[in-house]
């Protein structure tokens, strides 16, 4: 998981979240399809620039970001297949008062 801004300000731990990686694992049918969960933003992010800025901001504040989602596998014979998607993720201090 990688993260941008339309900005061009994409400083990992500066203007967006660092990029992280994560295994998981699941068997998907040829011809079928399958529900996984995955971890968009790692709680620790939180609690580091520069979402943590946000904290004393309220909702005045959104920061918008592109989180790109990268997967990769094999198939059945061994060869390589890999997927990637994109999510618009807007970060704000949107706790309940």
């Amino acid at each position: 998981m990688s993260y941008s801004r339309t900005d061009g300000r994409n400083v990992p731990g500066v203007d967006v979240p660092y990029p992280f990686e994560g295994s998981l694992s699941t068997v998907v049918k040829a011809g079928s399809t399958s529900t996984i969960s995955f971890v968009v933003v790692r709680e620790v992010a939180k609690i580091e620039p520069p979402l943590v800025g946000l904290a004393d901001l309220g909702e005045e504040m959104v920061l918008a970001c592109t989180a790109k989602v990268e997967f990769y596998g094999h198939d059945n014979v061994n060869k390589t297949v890999k997927a990637t998607g994109y999510l618009t993720i807007y970060f704000a201090n949107y706790a309940d008062n």
